[in-house]
Parts: structure tokens; sequence; C-alpha cells
């Protein structure tokens, strides 16, 4: 594999449940592992709802394979954050895996 195209390096994230000082339960994402990846835009829509502009983004990064990767967590590029919606090894092989995301372009 080569490793020229894996020049961006997003941050993979895990979603905790914790309590803050009152005991309400409140979400946190902590950071499992920083990547080196291949971006790759799959596709985007856009759309008008309530008045704004909305728009939604599929993602597909590459990675070197690296166990623990789920459903569950997110990944952050940038300033924008997309949920992870499956994450796949490659067919020729365990050398990296797929991690198919989607979330919001930040579109307003």
């Amino acid at each position: 594999m080569s490793i020229g195209p894996m020049r961006d390096r997003p941050a993979i994230e895990r979603r905790t449940e914790t309590r803050n000082g009152i005991g309400d339960e409140i979400v946190v994402w902590d950071r499992f592992c920083d990547a080196w990846a291949e971006p790759m835009a799959i596709s985007g829509t856009e759309f008008m709802a309530a008045r704004s502009a909305e728009s939604d983004v599929t993602m597909k990064y590459r990675i070197r394979t690296r166990p623990g990767i789920d459903t569950t967590m997110r990944v952050r590029h940038g300033l924008k954050v997309y949920g992870i919606v499956s994450a796949l090894p490659s067919r020729l092989g365990r050398q990296w895996m797929e991690l198919t995301c989607t979330g919001d372009a930040g579109v307003t």
C-alpha cells in the first residue's frame, strides 16, 4: 500500500457518558486515536430546511487497520465531524480499513 495519499490526520473519537457536578449525565467525546488517512468524498446533498441551507456529506476515510474502531465512534477532521456508519477491512488484506462516515458539512 502506498502511504502517499494518506496525508491527512483526523482524530477518531469515542463517546463516553459521565456525570457533571450536579449529577446530570452528559456526553463527552474522548480521543481514541489519530490516524493517517486518505479522505475521499463519496456524495453530498444540499437542501432547504427551516429557511436555511443544509447539507449532508458522505465521506470515506482509508486508514491503516486499527482494532477497536466501530460505528459508535466519530471522525473529527479539522472543524468537521462525521459519524462512522461502517468500519470495514479492505478486500485485499488487512493492511488498511475504510471508514464510511456521514455528517453535516456546515453550510448555513
